[in-house]
């Protein structure tokens, strides 16, 4: 299988995937776009921020293509809010009219341990996989990073861009069909990928 060459960020953030594999997580943040007028909160734009003990901070999010996975390394982030505010935040961006508009910017939500996330702050990358539909060019449109007891946590693109779950979190799309109507998904294991 060979790396699509139209994604050019492609490559770099394949070996940052494979570089945190066994690594620790220490922090966890959500960063999400303001669904100003959005009706259906399966549409809501969402990326994740992972803080390593190793002091890296990668952003998995989806590539401007809209279907290819980017993830790079940022400086640690500061968060708006706690992530068991982003209901309330939903809400308002949802149910906000067009007059008296704040600036539209990500908004940006610390995952602390009491969080439908933060079973997994403490906890060792146990493995990545990637979601790459087709089996002739690798091209993922998103990740399942894997921790300890099957826990886990999915990056992925949908049609409105990229949206983070787990079992406990935004669980109600199924990332191994979303893009269904692209191809087949396969799941690749990052560490076997060339």
């Amino acid at each position: 299988m060979k790396i699509n060459k139209n994604v050019t960020s492609l490559g770099n953030s394949i070996q940052l995937l494979k570089m945190i594999v066994g690594k620790t997580v220490s922090g966890i943040y959500v960063v999400m776009w303001p669904p100003l007028g959005e009706d259906n909160p399966r549409n809501i734009i969402l990326a994740l921020i992972l803080e390593l003990e190793t002091g890296e901070c990668l952003l998995i999010d989806t590539d401007d293509n809209q279907y290819s996975i980017l993830v790079k390394e940022i400086s640690k982030e500061t968060h708006d809010y706690v992530l068991s505010e982003i209901e309330g935040r939903i809400s308002f961006w949802m149910h906000h009219s067009d007059t008296n508009l704040p600036i539209l910017k990500n908004e940006v939500f610390l995952v602390n341990a009491n969080s439908t996330l933060g079973d997994k702050i403490g906890r060792e990358i146990k493995s990545i996989i990637l979601l790459n539909i087709g089996e002739e060019d690798l091209n993922p449109y998103g990740v399942k990073i894997i921790f300890e007891n099957d826990s886990y946590i999915f990056s992925f693109s949908s049609t409105y861009g990229n949206s983070i779950q787990s079992e406990r979190f935004m669980n109600f799309l199924n990332p191994l069909k979303v893009n269904e109507h692209l191809g087949n998904c396969l799941e690749l294991d990052v560490n076997l990928i060339n």
